[in-house]
């Protein structure tokens, strides 16, 4: 046992000093995203049936009370991330259940320490930045392990306390407890609509959005889209404008089909609208079903129709570090291939009477779809 103990540490020590030496693991805020992560959660056979069972040492008891005295002490983004480093190295030469352990307790005690770190991911999701101790701790625990820092999501999420320890507690969760879906989608909810936090978003408050991509389906549609209202700010109506544009990719019938049957979600927010509609692919029957219905509701108005046609289609998108979901460039032999066929779907619409009225916005449609149809990889 002593033998593996000491395999498993120096296998923690050698990962971290080789991230060290390579690479910062933390990023001043405005700086690109960094893609390095803090890989203690990959090392081998080490899985913590009961993190519980290990108390937390004195020694580290000390060491994050001292660390939180040293940020609070003051200093600059480059030392707060050299103290971080530090504390990560020397909780891992603990051993994980020890480290384990400190963290829970301090986490449960409520002490805290800001930084001048911004909130910032990685690609796989991680905390390439965070504002304060308590933050860079639960993320620090979803590396050790999993199953103990859901346990802990579950109790950061039973008060509002912070909006971004919620950010990290809510992708803790969803990674540690995935079946528990419904419990997720309440905390979001309550996320959205805390007052305080809506009125001075932070950046994890804004990250948190990607939750409801996560989760999919239509259930967020009335959140979001009462988050893009304009009266919210442009803020939030970018954040929220965001996540269900994803949605729209993700799942565009069920999406879609909530925009047309419930109109007045997005009043104020019509060109947005467009844009989503203009990701329908007329190559599946019920997304060109839905698109016909869109076009020929009378109630459209001709800004609305303007502007659709001014973007479709629309394979624009955002290429972005989220706490849960990925984002990746679009398929550009695919796209080719949807222009292909839209180009043909838009020509018929053009001889049929029903769309009469729209006539004009589809001859603009056809000389884009002419043009990217053309257009040589």
């Amino acid at each position: 046992m002593a033998r593996r103990n000491f395999r498993i540490v120096s296998v923690l020590i050698l990962m971290l000093a080789t991230i060290l030496a390579g690479r910062q693991l933390w990023q001043t805020p405005h700086l690109p995203r960094a893609t390095t992560t803090l890989a203690i959660a990959t090392a081998p056979d080490t899985t913590i049936t009961n993190p519980s069972d290990r108390p937390m040492t004195a020694g580290g008891a000390v060491l994050l009370d001292s660390t939180a005295h040293e940020l609070r002490a003051g200093g600059n983004a480059a030392s707060d991330r050299a103290r971080l480093q530090s504390l990560a190295i020397q909780l891992a030469v603990l051993g994980r259940e020890s480290a384990v352990a400190t963290i829970r307790e301090f986490l449960t005690v409520g002490t805290d320490a800001p930084t001048r770190l911004g909130f910032t991911l990685s690609n796989d999701g991680l905390l390439t930045g965070a504002p304060t101790l308590r933050v860079f701790l639960l993320d620090l625990l979803e590396r050790l392990d999993r199953d103990a820092a859901a346990d802990m999501a579950k109790t950061i999420l039973a008060t509002p306390g912070s909006a971004d320890e919620w950010a990290i507690s809510l992708r803790s969760l969803a990674r540690g407890r995935p079946e528990e879906t419904d419990l997720l989608a309440w905390k979001l909810r309550e996320l959205f609509h805390n007052e305080a936090w809506r009125t001075s978003p932070s950046s994890g408050w804004l990250e948190a959005f990607d939750v409801a991509v996560y989760l999919g389906g239509n259930g967020f549609v009335p959140d979001l889209s009462e988050l893009m209202r304009p009266a919210n700010g442009l803020t939030l109506n970018h954040a929220a404008y965001l996540a269900l544009d994803r949605l729209v990719s993700r799942e565009p019938v069920k999406v879609l089909a909530d925009l047309l049957e419930t109109p007045d979600l997005l009043v104020g927010r019509e060109a947005s609208r467009a844009g989503m509609f203009a990701r329908a692919e007329l190559q599946d029957p019920n997304q060109r079903m839905l698109l016909e219905r869109y076009m020929l509701d009378p109630a459209r108005t001709a800004a609305e129709l303007d502007a659709f046609a001014g973007v479709y289609p629309n394979a624009n998108g955002f290429v972005s570090a989220n706490l849960l979901t990925t984002t990746s460039a679009s398929n550009l032999e695919g796209s080719r291939q949807h222009d292909f066929v839209a180009l043909a779907v838009v020509e018929g619409w053009i001889g049929d009477p029903r769309f009469a009225r729209v006539r004009p916005q589809l001859e603009r449609m056809r000389a884009r779809l002419a043009e990217f149809s053309t257009r040589k990889p």
